[in-house]
């Protein structure tokens, strides 16, 4: 189902995802220059290694991330709680970390 609204770069697979590469994407939504396709297809990343590697273990990872990072990418992916009312609720959890205006 999420495979409908997400995509992904062409060659990649995106239904598995390595630690250090998913720990890269959490750091990459930091960057303050991702805006239009570029932020799209960051999202869309992110959305897919929560899919591919579940909840627990994608919270798990971006727990050990410093707050910054967390709550960057929190709000990176909390689209898909928003509008495609998905449920991840150990990585949702980590949103009470990060404070309303970092949103």
């Amino acid at each position: 189902m999420i495979q409908k609204w997400y995509y992904w770069r062409p060659g990649i697979d995106p239904t598995s995802f390595s630690d250090s590469e998913i720990e890269k994407l959490f750091v990459q939504s930091l960057d303050p220059t991702l805006d239009g396709e570029a932020a799209e297809m960051h999202t869309s990343g992110l959305i897919w290694a929560l899919a591919a590697v579940g909840d627990k273990h994608f919270a798990d990872l971006l727990a050990k991330q410093p707050r910054s990072v967390r709550c960057a990418t929190v709000r990176d992916v909390s689209i898909v709680w928003r509008y495609s009312k998905l449920r991840y609720p150990m990585t949702e959890n980590l949103l009470t970390q990060c404070s309303l205006t970092n949103r």
